[in-house]
């Protein structure tokens, strides 16, 4: 059983500044998962003082401010992927173009190898 799975998912997304998928909670908690990872882990936490509906609705309206691609990212490539683009010379976006391994996509995506600080 994930960690995950005992929560109650209220929005996912890819952070390139944390190099994984977050996962906000409705009971208040911040999940991270990195590439590597086995499972998710508590990242953060909401402050008791603020109210959870006021905390997610700012947390949605941070989620929104940020990139088509990275608010639709759901899952991250395997190890076995990251592998092959190291030595194909090409690497896919996490919304599937694919680009040279420092590149980005059409859409301002960058490669997979970018986004999770491997090269």
């Amino acid at each position: 059983m994930s960690l995950l799975d005992q929560y109650t998912e209220a929005a996912r997304y890819f952070s390139e500044e944390h190099r994984g998928l977050i996962v906000i909670t409705q009971e208040g908690d911040i999940l991270r998962l990195r590439l590597g990872d086995e499972d998710w882990k508590v990242f953060s936490r909401k402050k008791a003082d603020i109210p959870t509906e006021e905390w997610l609705n700012r947390k949605k309206n941070q989620i929104n401010q940020m990139p088509a691609w990275a608010r639709e990212t759901r899952e991250l490539p395997s190890v076995e992927d990251m592998t092959e683009w190291l030595t194909d010379g090409q690497c896919e976006t996490p919304s599937g173009d694919e680009v040279e391994p420092d590149g980005h996509g059409p859409d301002g995506a960058p490669s997979w190898l970018l986004a999770l600080g491997l090269i």
